[in-house]
């Protein structure tokens, strides 16, 4: 009786089993799973401690109209009803990256239902070009640690995007999706792809508003936020361990207010912060560069109008500032304290509202037209001994008399410039009025300029 009624529950948990599956499993070659109206290849079927585990592939078969997509039902076995497979990996491979259909159904996803638990990757353009795709729940599961290029790109999805358990985010994965709000853990290490030919993550998410980074994050690559134009809040602002800001990473997003950056190293390429509405820019000890040698009018923080407080680490020294750095900063005036740099670039103040620079005496290069376009340049604050000085560093000004102030350390390297009226060989004083060194102005005056 007892063996009876053992055999009559086994049975009837395997009915049970079989009729809450939804998802069938055939073998085969190649092996797939159907529900009626959807069917997709298996492109593997891993063992692991005693549990087959699915990775769904290219779709085959799919309803005529946008409809549910629910990944999160049950697969058994057609065969053994007994044996089920969860799904750790999706693949379905609606479109190719560079927009070549390679199976049926990119039209028919209209919501998306993912595993609450299980699913660890969703694979490189797994649901790319589901233009009809509006929603996907959860979006997505914290069991998600990896999420490919191009996942989800140029989707319809509205829900807000949580990412507690990806460590890194790669190029174009969410480019161009609908939702308000993402929110990442503290797994995430890096954001974006160091490649400029790629779109950003996010790069054109124009309903994005807010951000919530993890306090692990170190690296922002190439146009992660590029073209969020609504995109105002980032929190924090900017976690202390990033130390590397790439190209156009914030490019004509809407953030604004002071942004902390004290734990960066290095800003790289061209238009980072460009054209958003930062107020004031605070950095440490441990910058070292900001912007490229050759940016034109794509400065790190180019046309940033509303910028008028930018502040560096006494400590901090050696630091490289790229062409163009705060070109049309109009906001940013009076006399800047950049005691920390070693070289600059052309274009540097062009635009800006900049009337007075102090460098340092660790002041190593000062690039021909450092101070072109500068119009309200009126007084430069050298210390210590003579740079390496390129062509035409005060080319371009409107007519106006720049004085240049040299400490009387400086006296001996400094002497043959002040006797020549130009700025070392082979260059000279092109505005339109006389530009020249007066004098050597004794360290005590230096120290009474205001310095922001």
């Amino acid at each position: 009786m007892k063996n009876r009624f053992a055999i009559l529950l086994t049975a009837l948990f395997a009915a049970t089993t079989a009729l809450a599956a939804d998802w069938s499993f055939v073998a085969g070659t190649p092996a797939t799973i159907t529900d009626g109206d959807w069917t997709f290849e298996v492109t593997t079927v891993y063992f692991s401690t005693e549990q087959y585990n699915l990775v769904v592939g290219t779709c085959t078969q799919a309803p005529a109209v946008p409809s549910v997509l629910d990944f999160s039902k049950p697969v058994v076995n057609a065969d053994a009803p007994e044996v089920s497979y969860p799904i750790i990996e999706l693949n379905p491979r609606f479109t190719h990256r560079w927009g070549e259909t390679v199976s049926v159904g990119r039209e028919a996803v209209g919501s998306l239902i993912l595993p609450e638990t299980g699913l660890t990757r969703i694979s490189t353009a797994a649901f790319m070009n589901c233009s009809n795709l509006v929603s996907v729940t959860p979006f997505l599961p914290a069991s998600v640690v990896r999420i490919d290029s191009s996942a989800f790109y140029k989707t319809a999805v509205t829900n807000d995007l949580t990412l507690t358990g990806v460590s890194a985010v790669n190029y174009e994965t969410f480019t161009g999706i609908r939702s308000k709000s993402v929110t990442f853990g503290d797994n995430l290490v890096e954001l974006g792809h160091s490649s400029n030919g790629f779109e950003g993550p996010f790069e054109g998410c124009a309903n994005l508003e807010s951000v919530f980074l993890g306090d692990s994050l170190c690296q922002i690559n190439t146009r992660v936020f590029r073209d969020c134009t609504n995109l105002t809040t980032v929190e924090p602002y900017l976690p202390t361990a990033v130390t590397n800001i790439a190209d156009q990473a914030f490019w004509n997003t809407n953030i604004g207010g002071a942004i902390d950056l004290t734990g960066v190293v290095a800003i790289t390429g061209r238009n980072t912060f460009g054209n958003t509405a930062i107020e004031s820019v605070k950095f440490g000890r441990n910058l070292k560069t900001i912007g490229q040698a050759s940016a034109w009018n794509a400065g790190a923080f180019a046309n940033c109008t509303a910028l008028s407080e930018f502040i560096v680490s006494v400590n901090a020294s050696d630091v490289f500032l790229g062409e163009a750095t705060f070109y049309n900063c109009a906001a940013l005036t009076g006399t800047l304290d950049l005691r920390c740099v070693s070289a600059t670039s052309r274009y540097l103040f062009s635009g800006s509202g900049i009337t007075g620079v102090i460098f340092g005496s660790g002041l190593k290069e000062l690039a021909g037209q450092t101070f072109a376009h500068a119009d309200n340049i009126t007084d430069v604050w050298y210390h210590g001994g003579m740079p390496t000085i390129g062509e035409k560093v005060f080319d371009s000004l409107m007519p106006l008399t720049v004085t240049n102030h040299v400490n009387a350390n400086g006296v001996p390297s400094w002497t043959a410039v002040s006797d020549s009226g130009s700025l070392g060989i082979g260059s000279t004083w092109t505005s339109s009025t006389q530009q020249y060194i007066v004098g050597f102005t004794p360290e005590e005056t230096v120290t009474l300029i205001s310095i922001r």
